[in-house]
């Protein structure tokens, strides 16, 4: 299988966009099954907010979400994870984790929630947390941190 990411960063902050799409490609070829293109938009918390209320009815900023545009069970996955960069930094300090580490899991997270993952009851959440956790410090190398701890 072969993923295409492409990832936008309007949000203005210095991220390594080659190690999102290094982990974006690593995940996905992992766990699916078909071709997938992605775009992954790295915003700020007024655009999330904006985005959230749009499509959720919520208003207020998330720290991802994940937008298909086809189902997974075709020849061709396409779909767009927004990030938002302000609250990936504040979650950093709040769980005392490095930013880089707080990014590759949120980009984890959405291309799971692609996969058939979803986080709306404690045994998905759980389970979407092993995955990412997995991603995360897996002996393949998806990314290589030194880590702290943390319980969410």
């Amino acid at each position: 299988m072969k993923l295409h990411v492409e990832v936008y960063n309007p949000s203005g902050k210095d991220v390594a966009v080659d190690e999102i799409r290094s982990l974006a490609r690593r995940v996905w070829l992992r766990e699916s099954k078909v071709n997938g293109q992605i775009k992954i938009i790295l915003v700020n918390n007024a655009y999330m907010t904006q985005l959230n209320r749009r499509f959720l009815g919520k208003n207020s900023s998330t720290d991802v979400l994940a937008f298909p545009y086809n189902a997974l069970n075709g020849d061709l996955f396409e779909g767009e994870i927004y990030i938002s960069v302000d609250r990936v930094l504040e979650n950093s300090d709040r769980y005392g984790v490095e930013f880089r580490e707080e990014i590759s899991r949120m980009v984890a997270h959405g291309l799971l929630h692609f996969l058939g993952y979803e986080d709306k009851t404690n045994a998905g959440k759980q389970a979407m947390k092993q995955r990412e956790e997995y991603y995360l410090q897996s002996p393949a190398g998806v990314i290589k941190l030194l880590r702290n701890k943390r319980t969410r």
